[in-house]
């Protein structure tokens, strides 16, 4: 089965085959540890030269979706870095200094650690650097069941985030040991919460999309996992900068993603055929944004000039895809630091000043607005 790129787009041939394989990788049709076609089979598959392949494959590589093995050809990434530590019921951890455990939790349609959690974890490990403490990663999926039995010696706090953290909370709280969370939205009063302001991001997203001329901004979220992701007070600063800047609500312009890029483009298609009085469209995630623009590439909408958009985490590929795409970056590394600050002050007995960190986010502009 041969697969076609569109030779007339501005987007370059080997982002679109880039996009393309992404997209089997999102919905499951290559699964983590699958081998990718070689360069040979996939350049005859898009009918284009092998250096144009190489490009995409590389593309895919530096965004960490895939994995090179000399002799062996290309994988895709499984959903942890070879440098996570992963330990079970079976494992012990097997150290006496003082433990902070993070516990990444994947949604039922997710095939790896976020990026974003990535760096939540980075920032935590750059701050503890120095300290005599350990840092222990455990991935597990949302449905999983999880039993920390018997592994929580010299554990002194848990850092959780991901998609599932929320259906996991009350066997969490089970083992009476201080626990900080990412998402306020989910959080009980009595965890220690550090997060970024998602409905100030929201605000400010919509806001510079008025600013820069739209009257009738769309939204675009995944109401099915609204709350554990923080989609919810984005939402709200979508709402708010709506009523601020005199803007009348319009529930049709709230658009529901679904929970895939491929559900993504569809819906973006049928907008883009339906109607053409949106110039503007906010997006709770950068992936959301992708495949907003891919869409708006195959319908003969221009961003910026027929379509502003913008994003929310500043992915890496938010500054190489084209148009780059303007974002609202979250600081999950200082997120990650902050955290560290909490477990650092358990460990020594201190009394925790301040159980709930909120941090603000910020506009990055390029040329999607």
């Amino acid at each position: 089965m041969s697969y076609e790129v569109n030779r007339e787009s501005s987007i370059p041939i080997h982002s679109q085959i880039k996009d393309r394989i992404k997209n089997m990788i999102d919905t499951g049709k290559l699964k983590p540890g699958d081998k990718v076609p070689p360069e040979l089979e996939l350049s005859h598959e898009f009918n284009v030269s092998r250096t144009t392949i190489r490009k995409a494959m590389e593309s895919l590589v530096k965004e960490e979706l895939i994995i090179r093995q000399p002799g062996k050809g290309s994988f895709v990434r499984n959903s942890t870095k070879e440098h996570d530590i992963i330990f079970d019921s079976r494992t012990p951890l097997g150290t006496d200094l003082p433990i902070l455990l993070f516990l990444s939790f994947l949604g039922k349609r997710e095939t790896r650690v976020h990026p974003c959690t990535y760096r939540i974890l980075n920032g935590i490990e750059e701050r503890l650097a120095k300290e005599r403490v350990e840092v222990v990663q455990f991935v597990t999926g949302e449905d999983s069941e999880l039993d920390l039995n018997g592994q929580l010696d010299n554990v002194v706090a848990i850092a959780t985030a991901g998609v599932g953290v929320q259906g996991n909370l009350e066997t969490l709280s089970s083992y009476g040991i201080p626990l900080i969370v990412f998402n306020s939205a989910i959080a009980p009063v009595d965890f220690y919460i550090v997060h970024s302001n998602d409905v100030l991001g929201g605000y400010i997203a919509t806001k510079h999309l008025i600013e820069c001329g739209a009257r009738n901004p769309a939204i675009f979220t995944r109401s099915s996992v609204q709350v554990s992701h923080g989609y919810i007070d984005r939402y709200k600063g979508y709402r708010m900068a709506l009523e601020r800047h005199g803007i009348p609500y319009n529930e049709k312009l709230v658009f529901d993603a679904g929970p895939s890029y491929s559900s993504t483009l569809e819906v973006a298609n049928e907008l883009f055929k339906s109607r053409k009085d949106v110039d503007g469209i906010f997006t709770v995630t950068d992936i959301i944004a992708s495949a907003v623009l891919n869409s708006a590439h195959q319908n003969g909408v221009n961003v910026p000039d027929d379509l502003l958009l913008v994003g929310y985490d500043n992915q890496r590929f938010a500054r190489s895809c084209r148009p780059r795409l303007t974002s609202i970056e979250v600081p999950f590394e200082e997120l990650g630091k902050k955290a560290a600050e909490i477990f650092l002050q358990l460990t020594r007995g201190h009394k925790i000043e301040q159980d709930h960190i909120e941090i603000k986010p910020r506009l990055i502009v390029r040329e999607s607005t």
